[in-house]
C-alpha cells in the first residue's frame, strides 16, 4: 500500500487582514484584530467599535455586551446583520475616518470610542507549498477544492477514498 494523495493544512486563522482607515494610526485608544481578542472583560465600561459583518463581529459584540462594555458599535461594509441587538449595541455603515477618538461613518453618524476591534477576516497563507501548486484565493471561509480544510492533489480520476 502506498499514499496516493498529498494534503496540506490551510493556515486560515494565522494571518489577520488589517484594514487601514483614515486616521487609525493616530487613534487614541486600543486597536486589535479579532485574532487577538481573548477577554471581553478587558473592555468593561468602554465604548467599543467592532468592524465587521459576520460571525466574529456578532460573537464579539455580544460578548462585550455580556461582560459590561459601555456601548458597542458594529460597523458593517455591505449590509446590516439585521439582528435584534440589546440596547447597548448599535449597527452603523462602514467606518470612513477617525479623528482622535471620534469615528465617522458612511451615513454621516459619529461615535466616540475607546477601543476598536477589527473582525475583518484573514489571508489564506500557504508558505509551505510550492508557488506552482499554491492555492490562491480571496478571504473565503469555504474554499473550493478543499475538504475539511485540506487541499487534495494526486487523486486519480475515478478512485474512491477507500481505494
Amino acid at each position: 500500500w502506498y499514499q496516493r494523495r498529498v494534503r496540506g493544512n490551510r493556515t486560515l486563522f494565522l494571518c489577520p487582514t488589517f484594514l487601514i482607515f483614515d486616521g487609525i494610526e493616530l487613534f487614541e485608544g486600543r486597536v486589535i484584530h479579532s485574532h487577538d481578542f481573548y477577554n471581553a472583560g478587558e473592555f468593561r465600561g468602554q465604548r467599543v467599535l467592532v468592524i465587521g459583518g459576520s460571525y466574529s463581529a456578532e460573537d464579539i459584540a455580544l460578548q462585550l455586551h455580556k461582560y459590561g462594555a459601555g456601548m458597542v458599535t458594529v460597523s458593517y461594509r455591505t449590509k446590516e446583520m439585521g439582528l435584534k441587538w440589546p440596547d447597548t449595541i448599535q449597527e452603523v455603515p462602514l467606518l470612513e475616518k477617525i479623528e482622535g477618538s471620534t469615528c465617522y461613518f458612511k451615513d454621516g453618524s459619529t461615535a466616540d470610542v475607546d477601543a476598536i476591534i477589527l473582525c475583518t477576516g484573514y489571508h489564506h497563507h500557504f508558505p509551505f507549498m510550492e508557488e506552482s501548486i499554491r492555492l490562491k484565493t480571496a478571504n473565503l471561509f469555504n474554499l473550493p477544492y478543499l475538504y475539511r480544510n485540506l487541499q487534495w492533489y494526486g487523486v486519480d480520476e475515478g478512485l474512491k477514498d477507500t481505494d
